[in-house]
């Protein structure tokens, strides 16, 4: 594609396409691998599927799972930037989206961290696209 005709997807194009696979996939929430108690309280709870036509026992983040239906790459978890780029999804959203995927919802302030109110709202709304209930 040309770059003047260059349109990337946004969020919310991806979110509706997130819903359009969502049953070519098994979704779970899975707990990082090396958690401790001390800086959080409970493990961050990360978005991954099983593609339920493809590679056995891989896992896919939300975007590598949109990038694989729409194009036949694999892409591993950690390599979200380029499955991003492989759909045209705009880095920004891709960041956003994986950073509400990977239960990263919180941004630092003068005085220390809060939630960002966005990521959670993406977050809770990329869950109901996967059909995953969330803990409050």
């Amino acid at each position: 594609m040309s770059p003047s005709y260059y349109v990337p997807v946004i969020a919310q194009e991806f979110l509706v396409e997130l819903e359009k696979i969502r049953d070519s996939f098994q979704w779970k929430l899975l707990s990082e691998r090396r958690w401790e108690l001390g800086r959080r309280s409970r493990p961050r709870l990360r978005f991954r599927g099983i593609c339920k036509y493809g590679p056995d026992d891989f896992l896919f983040e939300p975007i590598g799972a949109v990038c694989y239906v729409q194009t036949g790459q694999l892409f591993a978890p950690e390599a979200w930037l380029e499955a991003a780029t492989a759909i045209e999804l705009s880095l920004i959203d891709a960041s956003n989206l994986i950073a509400a995927a990977n239960d990263r919802g919180w941004v630092d302030v003068a005085d220390g961290r809060r939630p960002s109110e966005y990521l959670q709202r993406l977050r809770r709304r990329m869950a109901a696209c996967v059909e995953l209930e969330l803990s409050v």
